[in-house]
């Protein structure tokens, strides 16, 4: 089923920049453009994530997901990517 792309606060979004070891070759550097959250793996384009919810959001591209794990204060220690059934966590780094 489609998933409504729903607007979030762009703080919330301030908490999820940074970056995040997908495994040895890739690093996802993840910034906030025009309030929009952009990720960019290591020598690839950058894509979109589209928030479906505060802490979960799509990659149309790709046809992943991405969910971020915070800790007790609201800042992301790692996120969760579901794609092709497979699931990763990339654990931030900086």
């Amino acid at each position: 089923e489609e998933e409504k792309i729903i607007t979030i606060d762009p703080a919330i979004l301030d908490n999820y920049t940074g970056k995040y070891k997908l495994n040895s070759n890739i690093t996802v550097t993840i910034y906030k453009e025009n309030n929009k959250l952009i990720a960019h793996p290591t020598d690839q384009s950058k894509v979109e994530l589209e928030p479906v919810s505060e802490t979960e959001f799509v990659v149309k591209e790709l046809n992943a997901k991405i969910k971020f794990i915070k800790d007790e204060r609201g800042k992301a220690i790692s996120f969760q990517l579901d794609m092709n059934g497979v699931s990763t966590e990339a654990p931030r780094i900086e």
